[in-house]
Order: structure tokens, then C-alpha cells, then sequence
């Protein structure tokens, strides 16, 4: 992967560790808190990768989730799953949460996308993260409806803005 896709990366990584969903009782949900085993997002990625995320376990403060992610020419399973652990929920506002000096996220006006079949109201987040000397832009659009919330993100990192990611299917 080149560094400008891994810069890319982190600027969604950065984008989907600060965006709230809420509060209940001083607790924030996070992207995964209504999540059940099965629940699932699949994504279409650059150079025609797709990336599919599958809750396998789930309890009161965690699912585990394993994603699994295919390359044309690759023959499946050559590519090891990964697996993560995501809290339910925060104990503060990731939106408020500190970020590195070099990341800047800025809410955008809402706007509806087409995707999966579906129309989804997203929230729009914008992201600058300066590295070596430049100045990478991200946009991310984020639906409250769809498990993980990531429903298509672009960035500029390979010199022009492109879809990094779009959302194609989902089961909550």
C-alpha cells in the first residue's frame, strides 16, 4: 500500500475515532452499539479491494468484529481476517475527545446519499491532516443507520479527490 493510501487511512481512522452518536446516561454510543452477531457492512475500495466487516461476538460492552478484505487477480483467503474489539460505548465525547496537533475535523452540512440501494441521510466530516510538509483532505460521510456508520469516504491523497471507499451492502 503506498504511503499516501496509508495517509489517507488514517485520516478516515482518525475521522471515525471522533464522531459521536449521542448520549444516554452520560454514556456515548459508539459506531458498533446496536450491533448483534451478523450484523455486517461491505465496502467497494480503490483498484476494486472490498473490505467486508462481520460482528462474530457480542456482549453487553464489546463485539468483536472481523474484517476481511478481497483484491482482483488475489486468489480469496489469501488475505488474512482481521479481528478488533469495539466498545459499545465512551465514557466522553469523542467529538470533544483531543486529536493530534496535525488533524483537523470539520463538520459539513448534511446531505443524502444513494448507496446500497438506499437513500441515507449522512453527516458530512471533513478532515486536514498535515504530514510531511502537506496537507492531506478527507471527507467523510457518516449515517447513523448503518452499522459502523462509514458509508463512503474520498480523499485527495493520490493528488485528486477519489472515492477511497463506498458502502454496498449492510445487515444490521
Amino acid at each position: 500500500m503506498s504511503m499516501r493510501l496509508m495517509v489517507a487511512a488514517a485520516c478516515v481512522a482518525s475521522l471515525l475515532s471522533t464522531v459521536a452518536r449521542g448520549q444516554d446516561d452520560k454514556k456515548f454510543p459508539g459506531m458498533w452499539a446496536t450491533a448483534k452477531v451478523g450484523t455486517m457492512v461491505k465496502y467497494k475500495m480503490m483498484g476494486g479491494m472490498t473490505s467486508t466487516h462481520e460482528v462474530i461476538k457480542a456482549d453487553e460492552a464489546t463485539v468483536t468484529i472481523r474484517t476481511t478484505t478481497t483484491m482482483p487477480n488475489v486468489p480469496e483467503g489469501t488475505m488474512p481476517a482481521q479481528e478488533r474489539v469495539e466498545p459499545r460505548f465512551y465514557k466522553t465525547d469523542p467529538m470533544t475527545a483531543d486529536k493530534p496537533a496535525n488533524v483537523k475535523v470539520t463538520k459539513k452540512d448534511n446531505q443524502t446519499l444513494e448507496v446500497a440501494g438506499q437513500k441515507l441521510n449522512c453527516e458530512v466530516y471533513e478532515t486536514e491532516m498535515a504530514m510531511e510538509g502537506k496537507t492531506i483532505k478527507s471527507i467523510a460521510y457518516i449515517c447513523r443507520d448503518v452499522p459502523g456508520g462509514m458509508v463512503k469516504t474520498e480523499s485527495d491523497a493520490m493528488g485528486e479527490m477519489q472515492v477511497m471507499m463506498e458502502l454496498v451492502e449492510f445487515k444490521k
